[in-house]
């Protein structure tokens, strides 16, 4: 049973609108020069998500509510180890006719040093790569990759976010670009169940605290998707 037919399109449009509010509002900073290493704006970011989340986290005609939980490495010395994933994303789905569980790794980047994002007509997103070696991308791409294939590199640019699997950066063997997506729009496939896999799996903040542990990500993320009031629509 495909998820658009539990999941209405309005839901899912809402879901990637409320993502994009929260990006709008990084890159306003970074423009501003407020923000500018991939920890400040990962952690920013995943605030913000959080913080549209609570305000407008609920589809009213839907009757769907969207929950954001974040967890991070508060441990002694946490700024100084070294991290598998800057992010582990789970979204949890609970809503009547539909109970899925599934996640994702990233690593995040900023766009310097070599790495480009050019935003395309129709809404296309081209990321272009120096030569691997120079940031250690391939050793945190395998990192990633050796725990789940969906693994991706988040690329932050005052333009907007870039979504790239990390599988097509690590077959660069030099200097390239790839295919992106926008970050609303990986966010809203991650719904939809193109993108996540299903042996990363969270329920409460017990077990979102034991997987950031377990994929070593610096933080972790819960999405839930629940049923409100009222019934949801057939698609």
């Amino acid at each position: 049973m495909a998820i658009s037919v539990i999941v209405t399109n309005r839901v899912i449009s809402g879901f990637g609108e409320l993502i994009s509010g929260a990006e709008k509002q990084i890159t306003q900073q970074i423009a501003l020069g407020e923000l500018d290493t991939e920890t400040s704006i990962t952690d920013r970011f995943m605030d913000r998500v959080r913080a549209v989340f609570e305000q407008h986290g609920r589809i009213h005609d839907d009757g769907i509510l969207f929950i954001v939980r974040t967890l991070r490495d508060r441990g002694t010395g946490a700024p100084e180890k070294k991290y598998g994933a800057d992010i582990c994303g789970i979204l949890h789905v609970n809503v009547k006719g539909l109970q899925v569980s599934k996640g994702f790794l990233a690593q995040a980047k900023m766009a310097t040093r070599g790495i480009r994002v050019r935003f395309e007509n129709r809404g296309r997103v081209v990321v272009g790569f120096p030569a691997q070696g120079g940031e250690d991308t391939g050793n945190q791409i395998n990192d990633m990759l050796r725990i789940t294939p969906d693994s991706y590199l988040f690329v932050y640019d005052p333009d907007g976010f870039a979504v790239v699997p990390a599988q097509t950066v690590g077959c660069l063997g030099q200097r390239g670009e790839v295919y992106g997506k926008k970050v609303p729009s990986f966010f809203k496939e991650l719904l939809m169940c193109f993108i996540g896999d299903h042996r990363l799996k969270a329920y409460d903040d017990q077990q979102l605290g034991g997987l950031r542990m377990e994929t070593n990500a610096r933080t972790a993320m819960l999405i839930e998707i629940l049923s409100g009031a009222g019934e949801l629509e057939g698609g």
